[in-house]
């Protein structure tokens, strides 16, 4: 058999994803809650509004975890990979849809979707690596 073998880093990946992953509706709600009744004043405000993020921050902190606990050379490469072109394809339609932007040429895109977006690529970077290591 010459599929990788998954072993506890991959493991402790998806656990912590899934925690990460699970906890953002109710930084969502409670963010939404606080904020439509009756929105805080000073620097609070920002902190509780920010609250959804946090799930996302985790994500990225549970990528980096695995890269560093990941002692299968091959699997830690694949990873690397699917980060780097995730980074590069999110990164260039953000440079392209910046410069149509300005000249009103698509609808601006709030800033938080960039995140899926970079989700999304990075799940094409797998997909990539896989079949270049086929």
């Amino acid at each position: 058999d010459s599929s990788p073998k998954y072993g506890s880093a991959s493991r402790g990946r998806g656990q912590r994803s899934n925690a990460a992953s699970i906890s953002a509706l109710p930084f969502q709600i409670i963010s939404s809650g606080v904020t439509s009744n009756q929105p805080p004043e000073g620097p609070i405000k920002f902190v509780i509004a920010s609250l959804p993020a946090l799930p996302i921050l985790g994500i990225f902190f549970v990528m980096a975890r695995y890269l560093i606990e990941e002692t299968d050379e091959f699997l830690r490469l694949r990873q690397t990979i699917a980060l780097l072109v995730g980074i590069g394809l999110t990164l260039s339609f953000c440079a392209i849809w910046g410069f149509l932007e300005i000249y009103k040429l698509v609808p601006t895109i709030g800033l938080f979707n960039v995140v899926w977006g970079y989700f999304l690529t990075m799940g094409i970077g797998l997909a990539f690596a896989k079949w270049m290591y086929r």
